[in-house]
């Protein structure tokens, strides 16, 4: 999966559990937090959160989570990094698999930069 560096986006994945099971139950967590990081255990370069209204539920349909980028969020960026996803339930958060829209599971996001540049 990739987006281009410095524009909008909006990534939508589909969630599963660590059987492969789509998660149903998306919309009854107290939170969801998306994390992108250089390294697995870098500081994450960008957050998001469902209380932040930054991580839709449901979206288009049980079981997908829309994550809204900014384009300042990558303006400066153009690498691999990984992403993770991880719901929250109260006593209970688990890192989830995700797959794109084509079924395929990715735990890493390319951020590309234009190839055309005005100036």
């Amino acid at each position: 999966m990739w987006i281009k560096s410095g524009n909008d986006a909006n990534l939508k994945a589909l969630c599963k559990d660590a059987d492969g099971n789509i998660i149903t139950n998306l919309a009854d967590t107290s939170e969801i937090i998306c994390q992108i990081k250089i390294s697995k255990d870098a500081t994450a370069t960008i957050e998001k959160k469902k209380t932040d209204s930054e991580i839709l539920v449901n979206d288009p349909s049980t079981g997908y989570i829309k994550i809204l980028i900014d384009a300042s969020d990558t303006e400066e960026l153009a690498d691999t990094y990984f992403i993770g996803v991880q719901p929250q339930w109260t006593g209970n958060k688990q890192e989830i698999n995700l797959e794109d829209e084509f079924g395929s599971e990715f735990e890493q996001i390319e951020i590309r930069k234009d190839v055309v540049v005005i100036t």
